[in-house]
């Protein structure tokens, strides 16, 4: 029988042979693993174009809001083979757009710092530590949607978003402040467009007195949000503000006297062809639409139960064509979140003579509110106008189109009393 000395010695050779072994299947997997590699990037259509022609391809595999996740480009590329992976982190218009959840800050700061210099677009809800890469590219930002805490960050010390086109700052109930909006606006003068829209703020009238900022490039304001409840003196902002350029505008809440929307108008004297306005209860509109003819798209939304908006309109909205006024106007909403009388022969009438005016005649008409759907009679006549005129109407609630057959919303949406989302439809069957 051998001695444990020697089965010893037996079982570290053999462990000694095994290893040989492995190490030599080690190499074999090595070189098997990079003639693979060789052979793919051999036949890799990738491989064989040029580097302008595949960038191109993979950025027309982007998703409307690229996001980091490894299953979704452009992370997906980094994850295939070192060809792709090269050719992604070689493509800086890969990098130049994304929406967060959740973000890294290592992780967003390399994201942006592959885009280079090319314009960047953020969206999302931003971590704290994470806007400090945001700051970092601020001046390369074209678009950008966070929320409040994460901007008031980065403009306080201020930072120059000199290339930022189109700012959205998410609704929330944190206190908004009138100099922060100001401050901001300030720091992006090629601003285009702009939704700030927490719902409370802070009016500070006393500190900013005498305050006023001419924005020359803003064509598209939203103040205040549009969710319940809504915003609590956005609308104030117009005070500070003169804006040449603007084209649409939309408040969430009316808490600025009329006379102070009209000095609006007065000094920014802009082409404003869409107004949208929440919370209406002033009977003195009229002064201040006169202020704007060019106007094609009007929305009114009345909170105020002891305000009937035909009574309110008849001298403006629907006063007779041969007044001029509003000349331009087009689509009319008006929304009421309460119930009350309507003569609707007279909003018939008013309606008809508007929409034979032939230099710009009534495309559309909606009216919303809490009332009863009205009497058959009157439906009648409102179809009647419909057919004969081409005139979209609707007469209802939220939901409902007391004036279209279809007195709701079908599957599929109806052409007539909701063409924006039939037309969604019809392109998603496409």
């Amino acid at each position: 029988m051998s001695s444990p000395t020697m089965l010893r010695a037996r079982i570290e050779e053999i462990l000694l042979a095994m290893e040989r072994q492995n190490q030599v299947l080690r190499d074999l997997e090595k070189r098997l693993s990079d003639a693979r590699r060789d052979l793919n990037a051999t036949l890799d259509p990738m491989a064989r174009l040029p580097l302008e022609i595949s960038s191109d391809i993979f950025v027309r595999c982007l998703p409307d809001s690229p996001r980091p996740h490894k299953r979704e480009a452009p992370i997906l590329f980094l994850n295939i083979c070192r060809i792709w992976r090269h050719i992604a982190i070689s493509t800086p218009s890969l990098w130049t757009s994304i929406a967060l959840r959740h973000s890294n800050p290592i992780s967003l700061e390399l994201w942006l710092g592959r885009a280079k210099t090319l314009p960047l677009s953020i969206h999302g809800y931003l971590s704290p530590s994470a806007g400090f890469a945001v700051k970092q590219h601020a001046r390369h930002i074209k678009d950008l949607e966070l929320g409040l805490t994460q901007l008031t960050r980065m403009v306080e010390p201020l930072v120059a978003f000199s290339l930022l086109a189109k700012l959205v700052v998410q609704e929330s109930d944190k206190q908004a402040s009138h100099r922060e909006f100001l401050e901001i606006l300030r720091a992006a003068p090629a601003l285009v467009e702009c939704e700030f829209m927490p719902r409370i703020w802070n009016a500070e009238s006393r500190s900013l007195a005498g305050t006023l900022l001419t924005h020359s490039s803003l064509r598209r304001l939203r103040l205040g949000g549009w969710s319940k409840p809504s915003s609590r003196n956005a609308s104030c902002m117009l005070k500070y503000l003169t804006l040449p350029a603007l084209e649409a505008l939309k408040l969430g809440d009316m808490d600025l006297p009329t006379t102070e929307l009209a000095s609006f108008f007065t000094r920014s004297s802009p082409p404003l062809q869409s107004l949208s306005i929440s919370g209406l209860s002033d009977h003195n509109l009229d002064e201040s639409l006169r202020l704007v003819p060019s106007i094609s798209d009007l929305g009114l939304t009345f909170t105020d139960s002891e305000v009937d908006p035909f009574v309110i309109l008849k001298d403006s909205v629907f006063a007779p064509p041969e007044q001029g006024f509003l000349p331009n106007l087009a689509k009319i909403h008006i929304h009421a979140s309460f119930s009350f009388d309507v003569d609707y022969n007279s909003v018939i009438n008013a309606l008809a003579a508007r929409r034979a005016v032939t230099h710009a005649p009534l495309e559309s008409f909606e009216f919303s509110s809490k009332n009863p759907k009205p009497r058959s009679d009157t439906i009648a006549a409102f179809r009647h106008l419909a057919k004969d005129s081409g005139l979209r109407i609707k007469v209802g609630t939220h939901m409902a189109n007391y004036i279209c057959d279809c007195e709701g919303v079908p599957i599929p949406p109806c052409s007539l009393c909701d063409p924006d989302s039939y037309a969604r439809w019809q392109a998603r069957r496409s």
